[in-house]
């Protein structure tokens, strides 16, 4: 149904970001159903360096505008029902500068929209229940996570109001407490200009150590750093 080849991302600047495939074990063709597996979490393949069928645009009715990560929900509902290929040779690069939508936080973007995509997989009576049940599992971790991102960086951005909302998805709808706790302990900060200021250098400093711990992101720089040469010729 498609062929995907690696898809590197980086910033402007030359950051390297991640590469989905290198977390992948498979390489080759990949059957469905349970292909689908592989497409959720930091593993999916990026359409950037996908090349569809033309079939799969009826199979799918086009992309589910309603689903707010169309490209996640499509790639995903092929998967489903159909093999496709995967090349961990570098096929293309995105670019993630500072007005991506991955790097805007707003909660929009993925709620309630996520809701929809978890609804077209999970209600897939053409799948098997057991997948359908993986499939809700996945999808709701990866949304607690990308939820609790949105709301670190919306008090960053002294966005307390989507904080807050936040906060109060992950309590009432997607049963994380934890890390709901979290959101309203760093939403304190907005009492005091020095508490926020304070909690920023603090996120600052354990992201500066994750980054320099993070031996994966490491090698994919050295592997893939050359190609921040081309950014000037874009």
């Amino acid at each position: 149904a498609f062929s995907a080849g690696s898809t590197i991302v980086m910033t402007d600047q030359g950051r390297i970001l991640y590469e989905p495939f290198s977390l992948w074990n498979k390489e080759g063709l990949i059957s469905p159903p349970d292909g689908v597996l592989e497409t959720i979490g930091d593993k999916y393949p990026i359409w950037t360096g996908i090349i569809f069928k033309s079939f799969v645009i009826k199979f799918t009715n086009g992309l589910d505008s309603e689903t707010g990560v169309c490209d996640l929900d499509f790639v995903s509902r092929i998967a489903a029902h159909y093999p496709f290929m995967v090349s961990k040779k570098t096929s293309a690069v995105c670019i993630n500068h500072s007005d991506s939508s991955s790097q805007i936080a707003r909660l929009s973007m993925y709620w309630p929209g996520w809701q929809k995509m978890m609804k077209n997989l999970t209600t897939d009576e053409e799948l098997p229940s057991y997948l359908r049940n993986k499939i809700k599992k996945l999808l709701s971790n990866q949304i607690r996570e990308l939820i609790f991102g949105v709301g670190v960086r919306s008090i960053k951005n002294r966005d307390f109001q989507q904080a807050s909302t936040a906060s109060k998805i992950l309590f009432k709808e997607l049963d994380a407490l934890s890390k709901s706790k979290q959101l309203n302990c760093l939403l304190l900060s907005r009492k005091s200009d020095l508490i926020w200021r304070l909690m920023i250098l603090f996120l600052t400093i354990r992201r500066k150590i994750k980054d320099a711990t993070n031996t994966h992101r490491k090698n994919l720089q050295k592997k893939h750093g050359d190609l921040a040469m081309w950014l000037d010729t874009l």
